[in-house]
């Protein structure tokens, strides 16, 4: 039992290791549904492939479905996957759908959670399923990789649709008086929306100077 009693003290000696730090370069992926016939059987290959790259985290769908569900967006515009992004501090979604015919074919498609925009896409085609998963398997991250390399997660800031609206709002309105219309200080404008401006501005400008000629302030004896 002596050995038992140096493997106690050597326990209390050596401090048990703490988890690493996530590193810079590390991305949180979430792996979407696969439309169209076989989708569930690709999706598991895409799982497969992508867990065995270094630095990369998958993100459970559920957890995207319940972020887009708590934020009201559908997934259909680049600012929805935004949005979740910064929800879950994402920065990729992988998507793709499988057709039938001759065989079968998938797209797979990568998202930037950054900009919600799709950054790359690759096909693969087998005829048989069982060929289609291993080709899968082997060659996804030889393909895709350089593209979810490039994606971001979300900066904190003004969300997307705000900053749209910002962008799209009106000009506020100009402050002028009749007045500054009538006394041809808009003569700078566009004469078709102030029509006959410049030349009250110029019978203005005449009219001073004829007044100047005159003392105001002169008054008959």
């Amino acid at each position: 039992m002596r050995w038992l009693g140096a493997l106690v003290a050597l326990a209390l000696v050596v401090p048990l290791a703490s988890p690493s730090p996530a590193r810079a370069d590390e991305r949180r992926i979430v792996v979407e549904d696969f439309d169209g016939p076989g989708g569930g059987a690709v999706r598991a290959s895409v799982l497969r492939s992508l867990g065995r790259v270094r630095d990369l985290t998958l993100v459970p769908r559920s957890d995207a479905d319940e972020s887009a569900g708590r934020l009201g967006v559908a997934r259909v515009r680049p600012g929805d996957y935004v949005a979740i992004a910064r929800d879950l501090s994402v920065s990729t979604f992988v998507s793709g759908r499988v057709e039938r015919g001759h065989g079968l074919r998938v797209t797979v498609q990568v998202r930037d959670g950054a900009t919600g925009e799709i950054v790359g896409e690759t096909r693969f085609a087998a005829r048989r399923a069982r060929r289609l998963s291993a080709a899968i398997r082997r060659g996804l991250w030889r393909r895709v990789g350089r593209a979810v390399r490039r994606t971001e997660t979300p900066a904190v800031g003004v969300e997307p649709d705000a900053m749209q609206a910002l962008e799209n709002e009106a000009p506020p309105p100009m402050d002028m008086s009749q007045d500054d219309v009538e006394e041809g200080r808009v003569a700078a404008l566009d004469p078709e929306l102030f029509p006959g401006a410049e030349e009250r501005a110029a019978q203005d400008a005449v009219d001073d100077e004829v007044d100047a000629l005159f003392d105001r302030d002169f008054r008959p004896r």
